[in-house]
Formats: structure tokens, C-alpha cells, sequence
């Protein structure tokens, strides 16, 4: 059996969404899937992945560097709310509310290898994957909790 390129980065890419918590328990066909619809990006250091207010329909989750997430306050300052790494996922908030972005997202000193994920292909897998659904709930319960 001969592997090219595209399926051994297909492979690469199912296996770096199997590290994610929210993608933990998916079947092989379920991460094969997503894995076909997602985009793999690098963001150089200082690089806004998303900005607060703006309108977004994709989820980002980090594989390489780490991002800090800030808001805006009233005096123009940017307040750090948290830091995300290896696993994390971010962007989710827009998607499922479909509003603009509550934060603005950097990539920090080394930057930053994201897979973006469409809210097309967020929305499908959560309303056929349960596990999926229950997963980012407990993530965003969890972020909630630390805030």
C-alpha cells in the first residue's frame, strides 16, 4: 500500500485532533472526516488569529506555540484573560453563538500551528457526536469556573 502525501497528512491531522479533549472520544471515521475539512495554519508571532468584535465562523485549535487571549477595556488597554497551548481550542463562542468574536486571539513569541475548523463542520459533529457536544460543554463549564 502506497502513501501519499495528502493521506499521511490526513493521518498526521487525525491523530493531532485525537489529542484535543473536545475530539478524544470520536471514531476514526468521525476524526477521518474532520480531518478533511480542516485547514492547517501557521500564525507568525504577534499575529491576531482573531480579533475581538469581528464576526468569525471557524474554531481554532493550537497544535504547535501558544496564543493569549485579551479584551479590550474601556481605557483602550488590552487585559489578558487567559493563555491557550498544545490541545486547546478557541473561536468556539462565535461559532455557536453565531455573534462577533468576544476576544481578541495573539500568537505569542514562537507562533502558532493551528487547525482551523469551518462552523459548518463544528455544527455537524456536534449534532450527530453527543460525546463531542458533552466534551466542549465541560471545556467551556471549565473556562467559566477559572474566570
Amino acid at each position: 500500500m502506497t502513501v501519499t502525501n495528502a493521506s499521511l497528512a490526513e493521518l498526521q491531522t487525525m491523530l493531532a485532533l485525537r489529542r484535543v479533549p473536545l475530539f478524544r472520544d470520536l471514531d476514526p471515521e468521525d476524526l477521518q472526516r474532520l480531518a478533511m475539512v480542516t485547514e492547517d495554519c501557521w500564525y507568525p508571532p504577534g499575529t491576531a488569529l482573531m480579533t475581538e468584535g469581528e464576526l468569525g465562523d471557524d474554531l481554532v485549535i493550537v497544535i504547535e506555540g501558544s496564543v493569549r487571549v485579551v479584551l479590550r477595556a474601556d481605557d483602550g488597554s488590552n487585559r489578558l484573560v487567559r493563555r491557550c497551548g498544545p490541545g486547546e481550542h478557541i473561536g468556539e463562542l462565535a461559532v455557536l453563538r453565531g455573534r462577533p468574536r468576544a476576544a481578541t486571539v495573539v500568537a505569542e513569541d514562537t507562533g502558532v500551528r493551528g487547525l482551523v475548523l469551518g462552523g459548518a463542520g463544528l455544527k455537524a459533529i456536534l449534532r450527530e457526536r453527543p460525546e463531542a457536544a458533552m466534551a466542549m460543554l465541560a471545556t467551556l463549564a471549565e473556562r467559566i469556573g477559572t474566570q
